[in-house]
């Protein structure tokens, strides 16, 4: 990815942090109800989890927004002339620490309900040596093994995302011209354009459309008329335009608000200074800081909490909406303590 010189796209906007603040929210909410049946519900719980039933699309507002901070990531990787190796290790120092740290909470959590389960010691932590290795370095797909975090399927892709950025870097450094670069990231876009089923070792291939418009965003949005800079905006365009015209998984509600994260954080780096006068944006940021945490750490903590006190609480008593309220909080300290202990 080029340098980029200092203009609206290479600030930190406000809008990345309120995006991720609302995507980790929504998720959180979407988890918290998302296993329990509303005619069950008390009819409170019943209309949150009418409004957050598509919570779950808060990943993909996630793989955009990651989009655009990888593209910047890149651009200024570009201009210190920082090598590969930086890169990928920054990348896996942002990643993997955190994650250790939650998969240590869930192992914790589940051996310390053992007591009050059925199950035995060994069905609680991975089997075998591939499974260990599978969630300890984010390969499970590769492996053919189930990720015991279970949200962590998305940080394979984000992985994958990180090496294909890596892989721009080093032909960027070898002199290929940004256009290029923004050409051959929309053909790899095609595989999922097409419907087509990516061997194994290139699974990340089924998601990257979602990444990639933010990475043309953030290329559409740079000062000056640039031949790449036309070139991302006129491919997001097309993008656009197959998304709604296409079916199947590709104009799918996941690939549109990809899009619409997109073309957001496109608006916003020239109209930033809007969002920095609405209130609510200092509450969402805040949640965009510790997102990443709370993403990691919420379902170890909200599944026990709730499956436990619906067996002595039914779920249509106020008191229920109760317990509901402490599990989404005790979920939000979770996140803010791992962001602050570990991630930070």
């Amino acid at each position: 990815m080029p340098a980029s010189p200092e203009g609206p796209a290479s600030r930190r906007l406000h809008a990345i942090e309120v995006a991720r603040g609302g995507a980790s929210l929504a998720v959180l909410l979407f988890h918290s109800l998302t296993s329990l049946p509303p005619e069950a519900l008390h009819p409170f719980l019943r209309l949150v989890r009418s409004v957050t039933e598509f919570g779950w699309l808060g990943v993909n507002v996630f793989f955009a927004v990651s989009g655009w901070c990888i593209a910047e990531r890149l651009a200024t990787a570009r201009r210190r002339e920082e090598s590969v190796l930086h890169f990928l290790r920054e990348r896996a120092l942002r990643i993997y620490p955190a994650y250790w740290a939650a998969l240590a909470l869930l192992f914790a959590v589940r051996l310390a309900a053992v007591p009050f389960n059925t199950t035995r010691l060994a069905d609680n932590l991975p089997a075998g040596a591939l499974a260990w290795l599978g969630d300890l370095f984010l390969l499970q797909p590769y492996f053919g093994t189930v990720p015991a975090l279970v949200v962590s399927w998305s940080l394979v892709y984000e992985l994958g995302f990180y090496a294909l950025g890596a892989g721009a870097l080093a032909l960027r450094a070898r002199g290929v011209p940004s256009s290029i670069l923004v050409v051959l990231a929309a053909l790899l876009a095609l595989p999922a354009a097409l419907g087509w089923r990516s061997p194994t070792v290139l699974t990340v291939l089924g998601l990257w459309p979602d990444f990639l418009f933010g990475v043309l965003a953030w290329c559409a949005a740079r000062p000056g008329a640039t031949a790449s800079a036309r070139l991302a905006a006129g491919a997001l365009g097309a993008f656009a335009l197959a998304a709604l015209t296409l079916g199947g998984g590709f104009g799918g509600p996941g690939r549109l608000v990809a899009l619409g994260t997109a073309g957001v954080l496109w608006f916003a780096a020239s109209h930033d200074h809007l969002a920095a006068r609405v209130t609510a944006v200092r509450v969402f940021a805040w949640l965009g800081t510790v997102s990443y945490s709370l993403y990691l750490a919420h379902v170890t903590l909200l599944s026990p909490l709730l499956n436990v006190s619906q067996r002595v609480v039914p779920p249509r008593t106020v008191a229920f909406v109760g317990v509901w309220l402490v599990a989404v909080s005790l979920a939000l300290i979770a996140g803010w303590l791992l962001h602050r202990w570990v991630e930070a």
